[in-house]
């Protein structure tokens, strides 16, 4: 049998053992003779085997590598079969399959003995879908690791604990790369030497006596007893994570504020935006590189995070540092999961364990069937939900302290109906359109009805907060928001201030007093990602406050498996209402990973929606336009706005000839930003309210810091379009730096275009170039905006302390 043959030196632990010999064999030549495979399987009849995997940038299998004490064979499938989601036959000679059944007969499905793996999951789930091959007596190695965390490092470490030295460096970047980088020629690659280390290292952490009661309590991996429509879910999951998980940065700096304590070797460095903070990682290494007197001096040293909280970071260091200065810090290696993230990957890899009862089997949970599968005419909601005892809900339309419209009222009482056929809603609401206004109207017509178990949830902390807000600004006062204490604490607590008797921070969840304040409370906010986490669940929180009602707001931003926790763990959700704007952000990395949806993607769903048509924030003429070129001019303006009938131009663009300028992988245009200072200036004399958006980071830091020199407004006033701030937000003036003086980059991305757009409640200033609108610009969504107004709405900026700002 054709093969490549060669002897790698594991270098993850420090254990006494020959080289192992690496055998790549291609799937054609593996049908004709699994010979190879045949020996090593022989020899370890009802012993432990390691499996790794490599897989293309689409999550489909290419490599597997099946591992004992001296040996790794590496079959390489020679292609990814995965596309769309669906499966194909096997590659190689159709008619000669016996490689493959050797594989499956006495590897896969092995009647006697285990196969280990990391990430057992998505390892099954691939195998399944790239090449139609099933798995069981699979054990996941994470599982017997330490419970905080699915870190390989972290299981290693347990694993091994003080019996060997461990190469911690090593294993992070072992498991920092899944993908198979040559497709045509692996054995040539980086990849083969990783993939076989992976499946070793499983292998002999499974040999370990003192792993051996961990391993026996792990239940295994069965995909044979589950059936192609529950894999077909599963795969689709695991993809989407896959991809996801693989967009995150291997490598970030992050420039700090360094203090060093000497006699502790230890330092401790902060950073100045929230975006930047640094979280500690088991499956990450760090770096922290000292500047030199000179150009091109310095020195950098290896460090290990040992608390993060806030703006600030502790590292433990081997060298010295001398005194207080900015230095940089470089992480290397992916940031752990989040709390739910670890949530859905958990409840993916139960579902192949077969510790989710019935939806293992054809009786599907009704949210898994409605949600992520065509349902078909056939399907029906449980006959038992119809008999519980639910209040009535009556809408009252006086009983609401703000006006409605036509459209807000119909929306409002599909969110108050039981019946079946609106268990599930979907709410389109374009940018203005008062969705909070909305959200609060039904809480508060719920409510009065008696009813609790109402759960406000959204994508961001700061739509969390708005729907808050409005709540309180309704009149309504028993709810509770449940905010983590990362993001409130140090960075964000100002926001809160208005509801601050109604917070209840992560870092308090741990008391059982304060958890006491959900008792009684019929309405609870928080994030997707905190409903998602496990920590709500074990403090008994959905025993105090049930998920009956459920609303979803940015739910045009959410990527559906997102939701894989809550609908597939919680037995007492009765209703869903999404709301959201698929022609604004969409969920993130939908753009580089197209198998990405939101619920707005989903055909099945779509029947279910309905339109907010009435708009209360932008002046009507640029409320016009974003009707007209967006929403197939079904958006209106509001009679009442009032600026319905001015005369003067609601929106300008000011002509300023500068040039784009690379920053790492942002732009920055220094002749834009000198230009938003003076608008400034003028804006702040004015006593006029404005905020600055621009596409580009490295711009938004050139702005905040130049309004900051030059002691002009600078706080909560600058903001990148995908801001968490900026969602949802307005005011009545906004700055607009395009930053592009040629290619359109950012401005080819009509939904991220149209939110930045679509803040401004007065009037809209717009900083670029008439060379590149003419050359470049005018096929854009921006482009469109300055042809409605017939080019005439360019201004120099020498002429802006004459113009007119409504």
């Amino acid at each position: 049998m054709a093969c490549i043959s060669r002897i790698i030196h594991q270098n993850l632990i420090d254990v006494d053992i020959d080289g192992l010999n690496v055998k790549l064999i291609k799937l054609s030549d593996f049908n004709q003779d699994p010979t190879e495979l045949r020996t090593v399987v022989d020899r370890n009849e009802g012993r432990s085997l390691g499996l790794s995997a490599a897989y293309s940038p689409r999550a489909g299998l290419r490599l597997l590598a099946i591992a004992d004490t001296s040996t790794v064979i590496i079959i390489d499938f020679e292609t990814d079969n995965s596309k769309n989601n669906g499966r194909a036959t096997p590659p190689g000679d159709s008619a000669t399959t016996a490689g493959l059944d050797y594989l499956c007969d006495h590897v896969l499905c092995r009647p006697v003995g285990f196969v280990y793996g990391f990430d057992m999951g998505p390892l099954a789930l691939a195998l399944w879908q790239s090449h139609d091959l099933r798995i069981q007596q699979a054990i996941d190695m994470q599982c017997a690791g330490p419970r905080k965390t699915r870190a390989p490092l972290a299981t290693v470490q347990f694993a091994i604990g003080d019996t060997a030295r461990i190469f911690d460096v090593n294993i992070v970047r072992v498991f920092n790369d899944y993908i198979c980088h040559v497709s045509n020629d692996p054995s040539a690659s980086q990849t083969t030497t990783p993939l076989a280390q992976r499946a070793w290292i499983a292998h002999h952490i499974s040999q370990l006596a003192s792993m051996e009661e961990r391993l026996a309590d792990v239940p295994p991996v069965n995909t044979v007893k589950l059936s192609d429509t529950i894999l077909r879910f599963l795969a689709k999951a695991s993809q989407d994570s896959f991809q996801l998980d693989e967009k995150k940065p291997k490598e970030v700096t992050r420039t700090v504020a360094v203090a060093f304590n000497k006699g502790r070797k230890q330092v401790d460095a902060k950073v100045n935006r929230y975006q930047h903070k640094i979280r500690g990682g088991k499956n990450q290494q760090a770096r922290i590189h000292m500047p030199g007197a000179t150009t091109g001096g310095g020195y950098s040293i290896p460090a290990n995070v040992t608390v993060a909280r806030g703006e600030g970071v502790r590292l433990k260091v081997e060298g010295n540092i001398s005194g207080s200065r900015v230095a940089l810090i470089t992480l290397t290696g992916r940031e752990d999961p989040t709390a739910a993230e670890v949530k859905r990957a958990q409840v993916v890899l139960m579902i192949l364990q077969g510790k989710m009862g019935a939806i293992g089997s054809e009786g599907l949970n009704p949210w898994v069937h409605q949600i992520y599968l065509d349902p078909g005419e056939e399907f029906a909601w449980p006959a038992e939900w119809a008999k519980d005892t639910i209040p009535p809900i009556k809408f009252k339309l006086e009983k609401i302290p703000r006006p409605l419209n036509s459209s807000q009222v119909k929306v409002i009482k599909r969110m108050c109906s039981q019946a079946d056929e609106h268990r599930v809603s979907i709410i389109q609401g374009p940018p203005g359109t008062g969705k909070t206004t909305v959200i609060a109207s039904y809480v508060l017509t719920a409510v009065g009805a008696g009813q609790t178990g109402i759960w406000l949830i959204a994508q961001s902390n700061i739509a969390v907060k708005n729907i808050a807000e409005k709540l309180a600004d309704f009149g309504l006062t028993n709810w509770k928001l449940l905010v983590s204490s990362e993001f409130y604490e140090y960075w964000h607590e100002h926001l809160y201030a208005h509801i601050h008797s109604n917070i209840i921070i992560s870092e308090e969840f741990i008391e059982k007093s304060t958890m006491k304040q959900l008792y009684g409370c019929p309405v609870v906010l928080c994030t997707l990602s905190m409903l998602s986490s496990n920590k709500l669940h074990q403090l008994g929180a959905f025993k105090m406050v049930p998920l009956r009602n459920i609303v979803v707001d940015e739910a045009s931003q959410i990527e559906i498996g997102d939701y894989i926790p809550v609908f597939t763990t919680a037995s007492t959700i009765r209703k869903v209402t999404f709301i959201g704007d698929d022609k604004q952000l969409p969920p993130h990395g939908q753009e580089e990973i197209g198998e990405l949806q939101s619920i707005f993607e989903v055909e099945h769903l779509r029947k279910h929606m309905l339109l907010l048509d009435t708009q209360y924030r932008m002046p009507p003429q640029i409320g016009a336009f974003i009707s007209q070129t967006v929403y197939d001019s079904q958006l209106k303006s509001s009679e009442g706005h009032p600026l319905y009938e001015t005369p003067n131009m609601t929106c300008h663009f000011v002509n300023v000839a500068g040039l784009q300028v690379s920053v790492g992988t942002s732009w920055k245009n220094p002749e834009e930003c000198k230009a938003i200072l003076q608008l400034s200036s003028i804006f702040q004399g004015q006593r006029k309210k404005f905020k600055i958006i621009t596409p580009y980071d490295a711009q938004r830091t050139l702005i905040e810091n130049s309004l900051k020199e030059a002691e002009l407004q600078w706080e909560d006033t600058c903001f990148n379009v995908d801001s968490e701030k900026l969602l949802g937000n307005e005011e009545d003036y906004i700055v607009i730096s395009l930053v592009r003086s040629w290619e359109l980059g950012f401005l080819q991305d009509l939904r991220r275009t149209n939110v930045m757009l679509t803040r401004c409640k007065r009037g809209m200033v717009i900083f670029t170039s008439k060379e590149f609108m003419q050359k470049y610009g005018k096929n854009s969504l921006v482009g469109s905006l300055l042809g409605y107004y017939d080019n005439e709405a360019w201004i120099e900026v020498k002429e802006m302390n004459r113009t007119i700002f409504v």
